[in-house]
C-alpha cells in the first residue's frame, strides 16, 4: 500500500478511529453469529466493555505496526506492495487478536481456538486494507 508510507500523526489518529471502528463491527458480528467461537464479557466485564477494551488494544497493536514497516521499507530502500502489506497485517492482527484473548480476564474477549484467531485476523487485515487504501485515496 504506497498510500501508507510514511504517514503523519494525524493520519495515524484518524486511521486509529477508521480502524477501531471496522473492527469493532467485524467483532461484533462475529460474536453475534459464531457466539460458540468468540465470547465478550466476563462477570465483572459487560459485553460492550469487553468490545471496546479488546479493540482499542488491537487497533494500538496494528497502528504500533505501521511505524515499523516503514522502517522496514527504508531499510530495504523500496516501496513494499499491497500484497506485503496485507501478509505482514495477517500476521500481527492473528498474533494480536490471539495475544488479547489470552487476556480474557482483563479484557473480556474469548477465542476457541487458534484457528479463530486467524480468521479474525484474515478478516480485521482485509477490513484495514480496505480503509487504508480508501483513505489513501481521499488525500
Amino acid at each position: 500500500m504506497k498510500a501508507m508510507s510514511h504517514l503523519n500523526f494525524m493520519q495515524l489518529v484518524r486511521l486509529f478511529g477508521i480502524w477501531f471502528f471496522a473492527q469493532s463491527v467485524v467483532l461484533a458480528a462475529a460474536t453475534y453469529f459464531f457466539s460458540a467461537s468468540v465470547v465478550l464479557g466476563t462477570n465483572t466485564i459487560s459485553p460492550f466493555s469487553a468490545l471496546l477494551y479488546s479493540m482499542f488494544v488491537q487497533t494500538l497493536i496494528a497502528i504500533g505496526a505501521v511505524p515499523l514497516l516503514e522502517l522496514l521499507q527504508d531499510f530495504q530502500q523500496k516501496n513494499l506492495g499491497t500484497t506485503s502489506w496485507m501478509l505482514f497485517y495477517f500476521g500481527v492482527n492473528t498474533i494480536g487478536i490471539w495475544l488479547i484473548s489470552r487476556f480474557a480476564e482483563q479484557l473480556g474477549l474469548g477465542l476457541s481456538s487458534w484457528i479463530v484467531a486467524a480468521v479474525l485476523g484474515l478478516v480485521f487485515s482485509l477490513v484495514q486494507g480496505f480503509f487504508a487504501i480508501r483513505m489513501g485515496k481521499d488525500e
